[in-house]
C-alpha cells in the first residue's frame, strides 16, 4: 500500500497544520509525520503571546484497504492567549469528542480535572484581540496574537477497542485537525489580532510546527510513516530532520503549560530562529501558495 501523504490544501508560507494520524504540514511548506506518545500533551506552537498544544492519544484502526495501522492521533488542543488589550490570560480548551463546543478554563488543569474545572460553551466569544468561533462543519476558529487556527472534528470509521470495533457513540471515535495561517495578508484582521506575525519583537516563535517560522525561505522535511503491504503497520515517525532537539524536548506537564525545551511564551528580549543548518531533514526554496498540506484518506468516515 502507498503512503497516502498527498497535497490537499493550498496554505501558502503564512500556513501549517496536522491532519489525520498526525501528518504535520509547516508554515515554510515542508512535512512530516509525527506520532507523539500515548496520553501526552506537546507543543504544536509557542510564541510570545499564544501557545497551541496537543494531548496525542494512541488508536488502533482500520484503513479502507483493510490494514490495521497501530498509529496516533490528536485528541485534544489548549490554547493559551495573552490579549495585549486587556493584559488577562485566555484559555481554550477544545475536545474531540465535543463538537460544537469548547471550554474556557480560568486557571491550568490537569487533564482528569478539565471536564470538571473548565466551563462547557456552544457559542461564539469575541474578547476584542481574542475570538473564539463556531463554524459549519465540525470546525472551530480562533483568532489571537496575529494568527489564525482552524480545528475540526473528524471521526473514524473503524477504531479497535478491545479487540472490536468501537461503538458509534465511543469517544475512540474522534480526533481533529488543525489548520494554523498568519493574518499578515489581511490589514483589518492584523488591526483587530495583532501584528499579523508569529514574530514580535524579535523573538521567533517554536512548537512542533511554529519553529517553521525560521524567515529563512526554506522548506525543511522530516521523517514520513512510509505505509507497505503488511497486515499490521506500526507508525513511527516523530518529524525527525525537520524539529530540532527530538521529540521528547516538546512535552509539557499540563494542558496550557509551557515547560518545555523551547518555550517562547512571555519569553524577553529577543529570541533567534532555529539554526535550518543544523536540520538534517530535504530542504527546498519555499514558495508562496506552494502545496503543503496532506491527509489521512483511509481512516476517517468522511475520506
Amino acid at each position: 500500500m502507498a503512503s497516502t501523504h498527498g497535497a490537499c490544501t493550498p496554505p501558502n508560507s503564512g500556513s501549517a497544520g496536522s491532519s489525520g494520524d498526525p501528518h504535520m504540514a509547516f508554515f515554510n511548506g515542508g512535512h512530516a509525520d509525527f506520532r507523539g506518545r500515548n496520553n501526552t500533551v506537546f507543543c504544536l506552537l509557542s510564541a510570545l503571546h499564544i501557545t497551541v498544544n496537543a494531548l496525542f492519544e494512541d488508536r488502533i484502526f482500520v484503513r479502507w484497504g483493510g490494514q490495521i495501522i497501530y498509529g496516533s492521533f490528536m485528541r485534544g488542543i489548549f490554547i493559551l492567549a495573552h490579549s495585549e488589550s486587556t493584559g488577562a490570560d485566555v484559555r481554550i480548551a477544545i475536545m474531540a469528542e465535543e463538537p460544537h463546543t469548547y471550554r474556557l478554563c480560568a486557571a491550568d488543569v490537569t487533564l482528569a480535572s478539565l471536564k470538571t474545572d473548565c466551563a462547557l460553551k456552544s457559542d461564539d466569544l469575541d474578547l476584542g484581540d481574542i475570538s473564539v468561533e463556531l463554524l459549519p462543519g465540525l470546525r472551530l476558529r480562533t483568532r489571537a496574537s496575529g494568527q489564525e487556527s482552524t480545528f475540526t472534528h473528524r471521526r473514524l470509521r473503524k477504531p479497535i477497542v478491545n479487540g472490536t470495533v468501537a461503538a458509534p457513540t465511543d469517544p475512540a471515535r474522534w480526533f481533529m485537525d488543525t489548520s494554523f495561517r498568519e493574518l499578515a495578508n489581511d490589514a483589518s484582521l492584523s488591526a483587530k489580532y495583532g501584528g499579523g506575525s508569529l514574530v514580535v519583537n524579535d523573538v521567533y516563535p517554536h512548537g512542533i510546527i511554529g519553529q517553521s517560522v525560521d524567515g529563512t525561505g526554506t522548506a525543511v522535511s522530516g521523517k514520513l510513516d512510509e505505509y507497505d503491504e503488511s497486515l499490521i503497520f506500526h507508525t513511527s515517525a516523530q518529524a525527525e530532520g525537520a524539529i530540532e532537539g527530538i521529540f521528547t524536548d516538546y512535552i509539557v506537564s499540563t494542558p496550557f503549560g509551557n515547560d518545555f525545551k523551547y518555550s517562547r511564551f512571555g519569553a524577553h528580549g529577543p529570541v533567534a530562529p532555529r539554526n535550518v543548518s543544523l536540520l538534517t531533514g530535504a530542504k527546498v526554496t519555499a514558495k508562496a501558495g506552494a502545496f503543503s498540506g496532506s491527509i489521512e484518506r483511509h481512516g476517517a468516515e468522511d475520506a
